[in-house]
């Protein structure tokens, strides 16, 4: 930890990079975690491209990255799964995770616009969670409260959860 905060320092290193190492400790703390208390492991490129994807969609929200900056790796892999909402439209991709056994629930949502820049996003847990229905039911109801508290209207809503489109067709 020490040596990241003194190489965040550096000038030699990008200011994308050097702005990232926040969300970097962060993801390590959420690993270790995740390793104590659910026996379960990320590789460390993992670890890297969930801080660098967090890190940049900050960034852009905040202004620290200028629109027309490259966008960084972790931002085109999973731009080759997302697909942009019809021109002048926005999307609000949804998804949430769920562990039976302890009950709790991580959920989080994003809105992007038709060129791919992210607008707002959210993050939060649930506990006490009792089936995926109720994971269903609750990231949906806050994700739509959260889009109304924003006054955002006219949303694309796009779920990775098969339960929510199996529900739906």
């Amino acid at each position: 930890m020490h040596y990241l905060m003194a190489t965040s320092k550096e000038n030699f290193l990008d200011p994308k990079t050097r702005l990232a190492f926040p969300w970097l400790l962060w993801q390590i703390w959420k690993a270790h975690n995740l390793f104590c208390f659910e026996q379960k492991s990320l590789d460390a490129e993992t670890v890297l491209d969930k801080a660098m994807e967090e890190s940049s969609v900050w960034l852009q929200l905040h202004s620290f990255i200028p629109p027309e900056a490259p966008p960084i790796l972790v931002e085109e892999k999973m731009s080759q799964c997302w697909e942009k909402p019809p021109p002048g439209a926005i999307k609000c991709n949804v998804s949430s995770v769920w562990n039976p056994q302890t009950r709790n629930v991580g959920a989080a949502w994003i809105i992007r616009d038709s060129d791919g820049k992210a607008l707002f996003h959210s993050r939060r847990s649930f506990a006490g969670v009792r089936s995926q229905l109720e994971v269903t039911l609750i990231s949906l109801v806050w994700t739509t409260e959260a889009l109304n508290d924003i006054q955002m209207r006219r949303v694309h809503l796009e779920s990775t959860d098969s339960y929510l489109k199996n529900s739906l067709s």
